[in-house]
């Protein structure tokens, strides 16, 4: 089963304003939503693809999952409704310690973050899950935070950001996991784990090192339809 990768959504017309690998424009979100609707795809949420993962219970033959990283505020300005209209659910990957108290005004010539009104709101088919509170860092010397700050330090960001939005999944920031993380990971509580890994999920694959289809920038309908493939 593939569970798409989405971080940055911006209009055609802006998309000069705030280009990277990770911007991908309305009108190819808007047609690959559109494929999966026409196509018969039904959206699921983690805890049914664990339930998959761990050979509980077979999902529609073609189920898939949509999700995004970080909880940025294009994906409430852009992705929410769409998906609404289209009666499907979607995950979002927060960074906690980013959630604003409060809707920023949205600018697309950089990046705002959800307030905690707009996440209330977008639950109604929206998951939030945990993406880190504090440690989507990186250091230049060591990497990733979660490779190698301490012990204690982990735990209580793995716990904040848990705690802030009740999550019971997480997605490695940067993709980048150990045997240390996983066991920590573990040890917080979360049943399940995402990474940047390219490929699709089946029955039986470890769930604290699900992998997903990374949707690049200006990929082609027929690529979105390989990437969707076993």
């Amino acid at each position: 089963m593939p569970v798409l990768l989405y971080h940055h959504i911006l209009d055609d017309s802006d998309e000069p304003l705030f280009r990277s690998t990770t911007t991908v424009l309305f009108s190819q979100f808007f047609n690959e939503m559109t494929y999966l609707k026409e196509n018969g795809y039904t959206a699921i949420t983690p805890d049914l693809l664990l339930a998959y993962v761990r050979k509980e219970r077979l999902l529609p033959p073609k189920s898939v999952l949509i999700t995004f990283d970080d909880g940025l505020k294009s994906t409430y300005i852009y992705a929410y409704p769409l998906l609404k209209q289209y009666g499907f659910r979607a995950t979002v990957f927060m960074i906690t310690g980013r959630m604003r108290p409060s809707p920023q005004p949205f600018d697309p010539t950089g990046l705002q973050f959800l307030s905690k009104q707009e996440i209330a709101q977008m639950r109604d088919i929206i998951t939030f899950e945990s993406h880190t509170n504090h440690f989507h860092l990186s250091d230049k010397k060591y990497g990733p935070y979660l490779l190698f700050k301490p012990y204690e330090e982990v735990m209580a960001d793995l716990l904040a950001s848990k705690e802030k939005i009740g999550a019971t999944a997480i997605a490695y920031p940067f993709g980048a996991y150990n045997e240390r993380v996983v066991d920590m990971v573990q040890q917080a509580g979360f049943t399940m784990a995402f990474t940047t890994k390219k490929g699709t999920v089946y029955p039986g694959d470890p769930v604290f090192e699900l992998k997903r289809q990374w949707m690049y920038p200006r990929i082609s309908l027929r690529q979105f339809e390989q990437l969707l493939q076993p």
